[in-house]
């Protein structure tokens, strides 16, 4: 494949972070409904009514967020290959960041799963329903680690990348890592019942959503833009395999 064509299916694979947040919010918000959250203290009738309420469109909603995730994957891989173009000699920061975004994937599906299940069968036992729902809350507004590795890589990629033309601007560093202190306080999600670290407070949803949302979307155009950097490359009719390996002997040595 050339670079052309290489390049497109590298920005289509970031693009795809788009599609994310349209298609999960469709299933999340439209369909379950489940913004803003119920409260930590409701009560084991309470969450099961509301589920059982609207049980088939909650199962629906989470078919379409379980669905959505998947496509973080792409995502995460073309992220990964620009680290790969930063740090061609320390491979263990594309590792990590591949093996945290494929993790960080697999926590969003599994609330999702355990919201169907507590849906799966209205009328059954409220407090086993009321506990399925403290798993499913408590884990999809605790997945913060594996974001938290994901944001400190990115800031020491950027700030270890010496190239002549750098493929991300010193001030991406410095917003990872405070992206990275604003997710912070939904470390302790699991210990409060009441206020702004309960999963429907203000620290821990609302403003991690929106620090989420911003680090996930800035992250994103960055990328796109790092991805259309095409400086490396040998001018335009000189792409045979010698020049393409010459070019990237140079990049390298400018690391």
């Amino acid at each position: 494949m050339n670079e052309s064509g290489s390049l497109k299916w590298q920005l289509a694979a970031v693009y795809s972070n788009y599609a994310f947040w349209v298609v999960f919010g469709v299933g999340f918000v439209a369909l379950a409904g489940f913004v803003p959250p119920p409260a930590p203290t409701a009560g084991p009738e309470a969450i099961a009514g509301l589920l059982a309420g609207n049980a088939v469109v909650i199962r629906v909603g989470m078919c379409v967020c379980v669905l959505a995730s998947a496509l973080l994957l792409p995502w995460g891989a073309a992220i990964g290959a620009q680290l790969r173009r930063m740090e061609p000699e320390q491979p263990w920061m594309v590792y990590t960041w591949i093996t945290a975004n494929t993790i960080l994937v697999i926590l969003f599906i599994y609330p999702c799963l355990w919201w169907a299940v507590a849906a799966f069968r209205p009328g059954f036992n409220p407090e086993v329903v009321q506990a399925i729902n403290d798993m499913a809350w408590l884990g999809f507004m605790g997945i913060i680690p594996t974001a938290l590795i994901q944001c400190i890589v990115l800031a020491v990629a950027t700030f270890r990348d010496n190239q002549a033309t750098p493929l991300f601007p010193r001030w991406f560093g410095y917003f990872q890592v405070w992206c990275c202190l604003l997710l912070t306080p939904d470390l302790v999600v699991y210990c409060f019942k009441t206020g702004p670290l309960a999963w429907n407070g203000l620290l821990a949803f609302w403003v991690e959503i929106f620090a989420a949302f911003a680090w996930n979307i800035v992250t994103t155009v960055m990328t796109a833009k790092a991805i259309k950097n095409t400086s490396w490359l040998p001018p335009a009719g000189n792409r045979s395999l010698e020049a393409r390996l010459a070019a990237l002997e140079r990049a390298q040595v400018a690391m």
